[in-house]
């Protein structure tokens, strides 16, 4: 495995941070749990800072104090592992009288390299690989929260627009009245019929002026866990504003994302046919074969992981904007 560049993934994500809060009350819950799902990505990432650095201010010394050893053996002299081991001892009590020394900070610059980048350093006797194989996975999980992020500011978004403009309920079912509508469309309006389940009509705080969203949701309609179908969602409510809600829906890095989301949940990162379908304008991915499991370091999943985030933003700024022109 090669090197995972995870600080290059950490700042492109972190570039994705900047959130502009709704203007209109309705949406303000559903843009604060997004805004917290970002802020627990991130505290994920900045998990390998921790724990080099904690590493670091317990370990030291005893690095410190095999560097010096080390230095003291020449060429050609040879130290069994039982002796090197009780030197280093002595040499780290040594240390601990005489506190910390300024030497010291170029070994801690290698270490806080490779716990935190993967980077090859050949100072230490570490195994890169398991701490690129631990970055890697913490940017799947990183790639894979991005997309559910998503999924689920563009479900509470379309619910809580609803349920502040419960007209575009009737819309988004095809049953709100037009001056187009001939005789049999009418009757079709008309007659249409919506199931309300028992738990909401239970509920004393029911009321259809501010729930259409939640009582739309409820009827399964379409599965806001699939992106097309939410797509269509959006459609529904909004079909003269299809080119703005394309430009989101249809952006290649969300795209890429939810291909990247769906092999890594559903597959172990190998390639599927759908994955192959999903990623063929992309640069890099689009050379994996089916079968074949994908290779992902931080300067290809930075931009994609960000997309979640950065379209989650846009659409919540789109619904935003549409509530300011159009009142209750």
């Amino acid at each position: 495995m090669g090197v995972v560049k995870f600080l290059e993934f950490r700042t492109r994500f972190c570039e994705s941070g900047h959130f502009n809060w709704p203007a209109n009350a309705a949406l303000e819950t559903t843009e604060r749990n997004f805004f917290d799902n970002y802020n627990r990505i991130l505290s994920s990432l900045n998990i390998p800072d921790c724990m080099a650095f904690a590493g670091l201010s317990v370990m030291g010394l005893w690095f410190q104090a095999q560097l010096d050893v080390d230095k003291t053996i020449k060429s050609g002299e040879y130290v069994s592992a039982e002796e090197r081991h009780q030197r280093i001892g002595e040499r780290n009590e040594e240390l601990k009288k005489q506190g910390i020394p300024q030497s010291r900070e170029e070994h801690w610059g290698n270490l806080a390299k490779v716990l935190v980048t993967g980077a090859e350093s050949p100072d230490l006797n570490l195994d890169a690989s398991v701490l690129h194989k631990g970055l890697e996975a913490i940017m799947l999980g990183a790639v894979t929260a991005a997309y559910t992020a998503f999924e689920v500011v563009a479900a509470d978004t379309w619910k809580a627009c609803l349920n502040a403009r419960p007209r575009l309920g009737f819309v988004a079912l095809n049953v709100e009245p037009s001056e187009d509508d001939n005789e049999e469309e009418v009757a079709r309006k008309y007659r249409a019929r919506i199931q309300v389940p028992v738990w909401m009509l239970r509920d004393p705080n029911f009321d259809l002026k501010s729930h259409m969203g939640t009582l739309l949701a409820s009827m399964k309609k379409w599965d806001f866990a699939n992106r097309r179908e939410t797509w269509d969602a959006y459609i529904k409510v909004f079909p003269e504003l299809k080119a703005q809600i394309d430009a989101i829906f249809n952006d290649e890095n969300l795209r890429w994302l939810a291909a990247i989301r769906n092999v890594v949940v559903h597959n172990a990162c190998v390639a599927d046919a759908e994955f192959v379908k999903l990623v063929k304008r992309n640069p890099i991915l689009n050379s994996v074969p089916e079968g074949e499991r994908i290779t992902l370091d931080g300067d290809l999943l930075g931009p994609i992981a960000a997309a979640g985030f950065e379209q989650g933003k846009a659409l919540v700024a789109f619904v935003d904007e549409w509530l300011a022109k159009f009142d209750a």
